[in-house]
C-alpha cells in the first residue's frame, strides 16, 4: 500500500505471492482492504487502517464557509459541488482526485473574485483551499 501523503510505501500482506484484490471501502473514517491470496486456496485477508479525519472536517468547514456568504444559487452551488468532489474523493482514499477538485476550487473562486466574491471571500476560500492541499500532500 502506498500513502500518498507521506510517500511511504507499506507492506500490507506477508505471503510471499501475488494477492487478488477483493474489496476496498472506506466508512466512518475507517478503510478496509479485503484480498484473498490464490496459492493459499483464496484464504480472505482483511487489512483496516485509520483515515486521517482532519482534511474531512476542514473541508466541511470550507463547505458551511461558502454557504456563510450568502452567494448566489448557481455560485454557490458550483462551488460546494466541487467541496463534495473532493470528501467523495477522499472518501475512497483517492488523493489525486480530491487535489484535482481542490485546484479546480481554486480556480472558480480566483474567477469569481471581484464578480460574485468579495476580494475578501475569495481570499479567504483559496487560503482554506490552499492549506487542504497542503495536508494532503497535493503537488
Amino acid at each position: 500500500m502506498y500513502d500518498i501523503n507521506t510517500g511511504n510505501l507499506f507492506r500490507v500482506t506477508n505471503t510471499a505471492i501475488d494477492e487478488t484484490l477483493s474489496d476496498i471501502s472506506v466508512c466512518n473514517g475507517v478503510g478496509r482492504i479485503v484480498y484473498a491470496a490464490p496459492a493459499a486456496d483464496y484464504d480472505c485477508f482483511v487489512f483496516t487502517f485509520q483515515l486521517n479525519p482532519s482534511a474531512v472536517n476542514q473541508i466541511n468547514n470550507l463547505v458551511a464557509l461558502v454557504r456563510s456568504f450568502n452567494l448566489p444559487q448557481g455560485t454557490e452551488n458550483s462551488l460546494v459541488t466541487k467541496l463534495q468532489c473532493v470528501l467523495a474523493a477522499i472518501g475512497v482514499s483517492d488523493t489525486a482526485t480530491a487535489c484535482v477538485c481542490l485546484t479546480s476550487f481554486i480556480n472558480e473562486t480566483q474567477a469569481q473574485s471581484g464578480k460574485k466574491l468579495t476580494a475578501d471571500q475569495a481570499s479567504q476560500l483559496i487560503h482554506s483551499a490552499t492549506q487542504i492541499k497542503a495536508d494532503l500532500g497535493c503537488q
